[in-house]
């Protein structure tokens, strides 16, 4: 006997029309988005029929889209971002 499973996405929207949640399977896991007053991401987490698995918190200069690093959620750096200079 086969059993078919049917995969859902969902993504939920703020009052912005700014992606803040993405469900997938009926909710069981999902990825939330926390954003700043510049619409850049500043927090992801992801959780698994409500626990939450990781997160990754990104920090900024004062100006630019790019974030200098990412950290966990045990609040380790995971990440560095470098810009290569005279890339256009």
């Amino acid at each position: 006997m086969s059993t078919c499973v049917t995969l859902t996405t969902s993504f939920t929207y703020d009052s912005s029309d700014r992606n803040t949640v993405i469900s997938q399977n009926w909710g069981a896991q999902k990825v939330e988005y926390d954003r700043d007053v510049a619409n850049r991401v500043t927090k992801r987490w992801l959780s698994q029929n409500g626990t939450y698995l990781d997160a990754g918190f990104y920090d900024y200069p004062a100006t630019g889209d790019t974030p200098d690093y990412e950290r966990n959620k045990d609040w380790n750096l995971i990440e560095k971002y470098y810009s290569l200079p005279n890339i256009h």
